[in-house]
């Protein structure tokens, strides 16, 4: 049984088509969320004030910086666990401080937790992830004051050290408790 070539040359034309085009064209874009094999997926914890709280632009608490991130590195794959139930708002850094100090005992605010409260010091020593946000809740009271009295520049000054001397107590803490985690401190 002889084929015209035009026959033949449009069956390979399809079997070419069939080849070339994916199976799955139309299918669905499926995510499985788990990293590859060769990657360590990493526990993120957040600590701060209302930026890591996520406080937005008009008041509310809602989704802020620390939830893009955990939501970026989940979709990729690369954490297991997410809290930022250690970031309030109006925390200063010797708020940050003085709850790594005491070991306080809060409720999980993210994903991946056995329980639903969790012990400061054992949330660091666990992740491998952490970021600071804290010290803008120290300038504020003096800009405050400062719209009726005019700036007060060693106030400023003062309060500046105290940030940064607490900021530095901070990650000296983090650094004794886990020494291995990556801390990403934000300015604001």
């Amino acid at each position: 049984m002889q084929l015209s070539k035009k026959f033949q040359f449009l069956a390979a034309g399809v079997l070419a088509l069939q080849l070339a085009m994916p199976v799955g064209a139309n299918a669905v874009e499926q995510r499985d969320y788990i990293a590859p094999s060769w990657v360590a997926q990493a526990d993120y914890v957040a600590l701060g004030d209302s930026l890591a709280h996520g406080m937005n632009e008009v008041g509310i608490i809602g989704l802020g910086y620390a939830d893009f991130v955990a939501q970026a590195l989940q979709q990729d794959g690369f954490i297991t666990s997410y809290n930022k139930g250690f970031a309030y708002s109006g925390y200063t850094t010797k708020n940050v401080l003085e709850d790594i100090q005491n070991d306080v005992e809060k409720p999980v605010t993210g994903f991946g937790y056995q329980s639903d409260k969790v012990k400061l010091r054992t949330s660091i020593k666990e992740a491998e992830i952490i970021t600071l946000t804290a010290g803008a809740n120290d300038l504020i009271p003096i800009l405050k004051e400062s719209q009726t009295t005019g700036i007060n520049a060693a106030a400023m000054l003062k309060a500046s050290q105290g940030a940064i001397k607490n900021i530095a107590a901070i990650l000296e803490e983090i650094k004794k408790l886990n020494p291995n985690a990556q801390v990403y401190v934000m300015g604001n």
